[in-house]
């Protein structure tokens, strides 16, 4: 609907810019977030944060699972009260337990390859300075 404000959209809009300067997108919530898109971003969290502890791709196919159905024992919960707090409570287990050394992709800020090929810079490129050496 034009004229809504729409978290998901302005999310994946982050997440597009980002992409395009080779960060990660944010996965902290904001406060103006609903407690659908604050779920859903502490699930993605949780499970980079398994990820993160697990020292295998096996153990963390065992742990995923896991996490999962932590977050599908509160499925039905409707009382927003209850529900507050039990985002809180996850998003307080996050903190407690983030990893010293979380897993970061190559290519993104602060992988191993971030910004290794760095392009020239766009003065250096201009076709008006460039100089034949035949």
């Amino acid at each position: 609907v034009a004229g809504r404000h729409c978290p998901q959209q302005t999310q994946k809009k982050e997440h597009e810019t980002n992409k395009q300067r080779g960060k990660q997108p944010s996965l902290k919530p904001k406060p103006k977030d609903t407690q659908m898109t604050r779920v859903s971003l502490l699930y993605r969290r949780s499970l980079r944060l398994v990820n993160n502890w697990a020292c295998s791709r096996d153990t963390f196919l065992v742990l995923g699972p896991q996490v999962r159905a932590r977050f599908d024992a509160h499925k039905n919960v409707r009382d927003p009260v209850l529900i507050q707090s039990l985002i809180l409570g996850g998003e307080k287990w996050l903190e407690d337990t983030a990893h010293c050394d979380p897993y970061i992709a190559p290519y993104n800020e602060g992988g191993s390859k971030w910004q290794r090929n760095v392009p020239p810079p766009q003065d250096l490129a201009d076709e008006k300075n460039f100089v034949e050496f035949y």
